[in-house]
């Protein structure tokens, strides 16, 4: 090191410990790993980096702290103190929304109600420092609420972290997901039906403690807004027989426990049964077991079999699941004896991937005209053995599982709409 005057009259080196010193200048080799430590850095404190570049003054909020490396945080213990004392009056307490944790993290919630996932899990990281879990949570497979979405928040030591792809935690998972939807086969979940569900979460002795209070929490979120149901269905097609079996055992036993079985739930099982790709009659006997567990009868909703009536719960799944048995069987009702007009394709091959002979070739025939008086679709219907309203309902089913709107509009005529008949025409024309 040398000192040169301003004034250039003298310079001179100056000695010192600086002198043990390597000089970097000449330390090539040594780069790299000072570049690499550089670039960590530099990528650990980027988000934090982006959010002190939005919010200035955000520096010492919790949204901030959050976003700084699990050694920093400590420099942010106020806000994180402060945090807590206002979690711990919430924590526990049903009915909390996304947007007023995120409002007591100091979290902007978007105008629109759609929450990014980076600020959930900002969220998440925040009430991990101060020993608190939520559900759902993306980290731990769980999807992302929306604003005006309930949340649930629990006591557990550094946030509760699982392993979201352990097979038992992931095959419980999906069952508590088929359960919800199960429970809401009918249009609406009532309080007993979480019950049931969290006792069979807690009688799973594959799971922890921890995993449990997770998936309970995750259900009491879930009930009165359950996943979508084609895409839990969809996924069952990935798990092995014994998770199918298991899987539809608790679907039954959620339905079965409600002692009232309606046609909405049984239509559900139906469907249920074709995704897990089970035997029909593995669901038959299973539904009447669980019933029969509790009483040896099975009340029928009104709309199905008018009131007051019961019968026997094997009779019940039996008919309600065989659908095209129960065509054969009240065809007559219906039709009166077999003329001209009746028409054999129970045994057909389907136009449309996903629909039955009968229920294809009644949507053909509506596809072809657009609309027919109710009269003539009835008697169509019947021609073909099937009830007529149930064909409309799986008919529309089958399409909003597809396109997530409704395909045939009824009253006085049934009808589909000219750009639908378009997009049907197209779906016929495709290889089955």
């Amino acid at each position: 090191m040398r000192y040169r005057a301003a004034s250039a009259v003298f310079n001179c080196e100056i000695r010192g410990e600086h002198e043990n010193y390597p000089d970097v200048r000449h330390a090539i080799r040594e780069w790299a790993g000072l570049g690499h430590l550089v670039d960590e850095c530099t990528s650990e404190l980027a988000a934090f980096g982006r959010f002190i570049g939005r919010n200035p003054c955000g520096r010492g909020s919790v949204a901030a702290a959050a976003l700084l490396p699990g050694d920093l945080r400590h420099l942010a213990d106020g806000a994180m103190e402060e945090l807590g004392r206002r979690i711990n009056r919430v924590c526990g307490r049903a009915g909390s929304t996304a947007a007023e944790i995120l409002e007591i993290a100091g979290i902007e919630v978007p105008a629109d109600g759609r929450i990014p996932a980076s600020s959930m899990e900002a969220l998440g990281w925040a009430l991990d420092s101060i020993n608190v879990a939520m559900e759902p949570d993306g980290r731990y497979g769980s999807g992302t609420p929306r604003a005006d979405e309930q949340v649930c928040l629990f006591r557990a030591t550094a946030g509760g972290p699982i392993d979201p792809e352990r097979p038992a935690f992931r095959a419980m998972r999906l069952q508590v997901e088929v359960m919800l939807l199960a429970c809401a086969a009918d249009g609406e979940a009532v309080p007993g039906d979480l019950e049931r569900v969290k006792r069979r979460i807690r009688s799973e002795g594959a799971l922890s403690g921890l995993e449990q209070d997770r998936l309970a929490a995750f259900a009491e979120t879930m009930l009165n807004s359950p996943p979508k149901r084609a895409r839990v269905l969809s996924s069952l097609a990935e798990i092995g027989l014994e998770d199918r079996e298991r899987t539809a055992d608790a679907a039954i036993a959620v339905i079965a426990d409600n002692r009232t079985i309606g046609p909405d739930e049984v239509r559900f099982l139906e469907r249920l049964q074709q995704a897990l790709g089970l035997p029909r009659d593995r669901f038959c006997s299973s539904l009447h077991h669980a019933a029969a567990a509790g009483d040896d009868a099975v009340r029928i909703a009104r709309k199905l079999h008018g009131p007051g009536l019961r019968i026997d719960a094997a009779r019940l799944a039996q008919a309600e699941l065989e659908t095209r048995s129960v065509s054969v069987l009240l065809a007559d009702i219906f039709a009166g004896d077999e003329g001209p007009g009746v028409v054999r394709v129970l045994g057909a091959e389907t136009t449309f991937q996903g629909l039955d002979g009968p229920h294809a070739a009644l949507l053909e025939r509506l596809q072809s005209c657009g609309l027919m008086p109710r009269g003539e679709f009835d008697l169509a219907a019947r021609a073909l053995r099937l009830l007529p309203d149930g064909a409309i309902e799986c008919i529309n089913d089958w399409w909003f599982d597809r396109f997530e709107e409704r395909l045939i509009e009824q009253g006085d005529e049934v009808m589909i709409a000219q750009d639908l008949r378009v997009r049907l025409a197209a779906m016929r024309d495709e290889p089955v």
